[in-house]
């Protein structure tokens, strides 16, 4: 879900790339299983207060290459925590 959908919730958006898609959801799951309880809830206060909303842009949304940085880099994240 994007920008253009008017269910889209900015907070729900956690890498505040302008989507609401699955990558989201593991980016919580990696975050809070994979760092220490401390770590965790500062994390996860941090993004509860990150009123951030990439929508508002004059774009809507990041570029492309953006884009795919962020999957690359969440990706690599993914696998460093399978290790």
């Amino acid at each position: 879900m994007g920008c253009s959908n008017e269910d889209y919730n900015s907070y729900a958006d956690i890498n505040k790339d302008g989507w609401i898609v699955p990558q989201d959801a593991l980016l919580i799951g990696h975050k809070v299983y994979s760092v220490s309880q401390e770590e965790s809830e500062t994390w996860c206060l941090e993004k509860l207060n990150d009123d951030t909303n990439p929508c508002a842009s004059p774009t809507g949304m990041e570029s492309i290459e953006n884009q795919l940085a962020n999957i690359s880099k969440i990706i690599s994240e993914l696998v460093e925590a399978i290790k």
